[in-house]
């Protein structure tokens, strides 16, 4: 009976203590955001106002940020959970048991502003590797090196999200297929009659996808707020969602731009809560 309220005591102190540290400070930040989004407090309050909202929400500047920050979103999440699919499937002895596995697990220990640092350093116009094409002989200049950071399609951006989500994805699916057996459920599905092909693409992957999608969304919404990797390797229009809202919040010469900012705080807090809340949601339905 000791034992059991000690344990029952430890929960709630831990529930209480994550509360404390973690949902009390997002919910405090939030508050403030919201309040001087709507004029309540700040250097410019002058009693709640919703003027700054109603410049915003027609902004074009702010629905193509969103747009730009969903699109970098999708295609660094998607071809890095096929390539780590590819991966811990095809070549899952190779790391599990060979080599390989320090090409996967080194990039884990890799900060994002490093990764963006070596992106940078490797694709810009005088690294690594215009420096080698140049050298051999495909083009005369370095200029003409074609634009891989700060480029039209942020091409600079999602290789340093491939570099970081792809191995992260790889462990992740790797952990997955030795927990769910998929070797077992593959035996039975060719005894069952399937070929190795169907199986493959009817039993792994559906399982694997379905084991590992929430963590494939909580991956994707921290790639959609991410601040320096974009920050970096991004260009100036249109910005993502985290790079604008912090360049409003941190100018020092338009104080009109602190409201401004905070709206878009809001804006993206309120996108993530809620696409948290529907993936418990959807967790809830399937438990």
């Amino acid at each position: 009976m000791k034992n059991s309220k000690i344990a029952y005591l430890w929960s709630k102190g831990g529930v209480v203590l994550f509360i404390m540290t973690t949902v009390l400070p997002m919910v405090l930040a939030l508050g403030y955001a919201l309040c001087y989004s709507a004029g309540w407090v700040g250097i410019l309050s002058e009693g709640f106002t919703l003027r700054f909202w109603q410049k915003m929400l027609p902004n074009v500047e702010m629905w193509q940020s969103l747009g730009y920050t969903l699109y970098v979103t999708l295609a660094s999440l998607l071809p890095a959970t096929v390539v780590a699919l590819l991966l811990a499937t095809y070549f899952r002895r190779a790391i599990v048991g060979g080599k390989l596995h320090y090409l996967i697990y080194f990039p884990l220990a890799i900060p994002a502003i490093v990764a963006a640092f070596f992106v940078m350093q490797l694709f810009a116009k005088t690294g690594l590797l215009s420096r080698i094409v140049y050298q051999t002989g495909l083009i005369d200049q370095l200029v003409q090196f074609p634009d891989l950071i700060n480029d039209q399609y942020s091409v600079g951006i999602l290789c340093a999200h491939w570099l970081l989500a792809t191995p992260f994805l790889t462990v992740m699916f790797l952990g997955m297929y030795d927990g769910e057996r998929l070797d077992d459920l593959q035996q039975v599905a060719t005894t069952l009659g399937a070929t190795r092909t169907q199986a493959y693409l009817q039993v792994i992957i559906p399982a694997l996808l379905r084991k590992g999608y929430p963590t494939v969304v909580l991956y994707g919404i921290f790639i959609f707020g991410a601040y320096e990797v974009p920050l970096l390797l991004g260009r100036q229009s249109p910005e993502m969602i985290s790079v604008l809202a912090t360049r409003k919040i941190k100018d020092q010469y338009d104080l009109l731009q602190l409201p401004e900012g905070y709206v878009l705080a809001v804006i993206y807090s309120l996108l993530m809560m809620m696409s948290v809340l529907w993936l418990l949601r959807k967790q809830k339905k399937r438990l």
